[in-house]
């Protein structure tokens, strides 16, 4: 069974599962698993929230679910589980995703797995040592569009090498984004690393799906190219801690170079994109499940439609547990690559630079805006009590993002007068953070 290949027909083992975190995106995650048991794919055993709502406690009641307000006590008390989905803030996936293997169960984290390069290494030497599957819920890598992509570079369709590949997240999100937990926007919490913003969170898939497609060889037998350096830039325009703007440049071991862009202040909100440029042709691939190839002049493009993403994550993990022979799509040691790039971009960056008010505005957006980006709004942003959202903009930072991503640039090195230019930070043997980050 190929990679992007996600069925019910062979799934007869019924698993079951438990759930830590409800609230934002964990509503969405709790809302699939109840689909999944209503079909009889899977049994859902137990909740663990610390706040839960009158409207949550009837419905899981009624279910028969049993509930919890701490999770080391749901591992202790609960021995039917199969898996346990921890969909918490960023700070708590690793210690959680570590104490869940540890007890003897499958884990599967929602992005990222965790906020330091060490605490993935450890969740990777857990997996291995415990035999715990450890799924992350990168969950733009199982659509059909993204996976024909994949099929394709790895049978050389764009030519022998890939010369860079570059990803666009142009978003809008309000203050009341950034209002919406304790977590949200910091680079810190409760003595532990968060590192909150578009690289961490709100545009983290385009960075994994970008460093996929770099990983994606036609070489047989040849080791698969590796991050060896990024220069990062990371700003803020909202009154933050952590970065809503930011850039960078990140060189392959095989010369690849890959160029992320991704800014959470913009009026406009284009689909968000990742071109792949290789020796005989292009592709682009987008949020809205796209594909198109250009070689040889002629261009061809695929439209898959809508695609339930998270339902894909969850199908190929119940395949995974049950050993129907289907790999993880994204186990915790393919998502090493994602934390070391982001971390070293924190590392060049050294701090997370202001964007002064001449260069930014405010906006107010009726009802919150259009949500043209496509994103998930489960977290109740963007004015989600139908009240007009107040919107940080970055100055023409849509054509900015534009401009730059086309001629292969940095905002520092375009000369955006807000930025900064910063050092490259060598990744070949970094495994801790934080180095330079002050």
């Amino acid at each position: 069974m190929t990679e992007g290949t996600i069925t019910e027909a062979t799934i007869t083992k019924v698993c079951k599962a438990a759930i830590i975190g409800i609230n934002g995106f964990g509503g969405q995650h709790l809302k699939q698993m109840l689909l999944l048991q209503d079909e009889g794919l899977l049994e859902v055993v137990s909740v663990c929230e610390s706040r839960l709502s009158q409207k949550d406690n009837d419905l899981l009641g009624n279910r028969g679910i049993s509930l919890y307000s701490d999770y080391k006590e749901m591992l202790r008390l609960e021995t039917r589980i199969d898996f346990v989905v921890i969909a918490t803030p960023i700070h708590l996936h690793a210690p959680m995703g570590l104490a869940v293997m540890e007890a003897g169960y499958h884990v599967l984290l929602e992005k990222p797995p965790a906020a330091v390069i060490q605490d993935i290494d450890r969740l990777i030497e857990v997996s291995k040592r415990t035999g715990k599957h450890c799924a992350v819920n990168f969950q733009m890598l199982s659509g059909k569009a993204f996976t024909e992509l994949l099929h394709l570079l790895e049978q050389g369709a764009l030519g022998p090498s890939i010369q860079t590949i570059t990803g666009t997240g142009i978003l809008q999100r309000t203050d009341d984004y950034f209002k919406r937990a304790r977590w949200s926007g910091k680079l810190h919490l409760d003595g532990s690393f968060v590192l909150d913003g578009t690289i961490h969170n709100t545009a983290a898939h385009i960075l994994n799906n970008m460093l996929r497609l770099a990983t994606a060889s036609n070489r047989l037998g040849s080791a698969a190219p590796r991050p060896i350096q990024v220069t990062g830039e990371l700003y803020r325009a909202n009154d933050i801690e952590g970065e809503d703007t930011s850039c960078m440049r990140i060189r392959m071991s095989d010369q690849t170079e890959l160029y992320y862009y991704a800014t959470l202040c913009s009026k406009e909100s284009p689909t968000p994109s990742i071109r792949v440029e290789g020796t005989a042709g292009t592709a682009v691939w987008t949020y809205d499940n796209t594909l198109t190839i250009e070689k040889d002049g002629e261009v061809i493009r695929y439209d898959y439609g809508a695609e339930n993403y998270l339902s894909n994550m969850y199908m190929n993990l119940l395949h995974t547990i049950r050993g129907d022979g289907q790999e993880l799509i994204c186990p915790v040691q393919a998502a090493r690559n994602y934390m070391l790039v982001s971390n070293g971009a924190f590392e060049s960056s050294r701090r997370i630079h202001a964007i002064a008010p001449p260069y930014r505005h405010e906006l107010l957006l009726a009802e919150g805006g259009d949500g043209s980006d496509g994103s998930d709004r489960s977290d109740g942003s963007n004015g989600s009590d139908g009240s007009d959202a107040r919107i940080v903009i970055v100055n023409d930072i849509a054509d900015a993002i534009q401009s730059v991503s086309s001629s292969k640039q940095l905002f520092s090195e375009a000369g955006l007068p807000w930025a900064i230019s910063t050092q490259p930070f060598d990744l070949k043997e970094y495994d801790k953070f934080p180095k330079w980050f002050e």
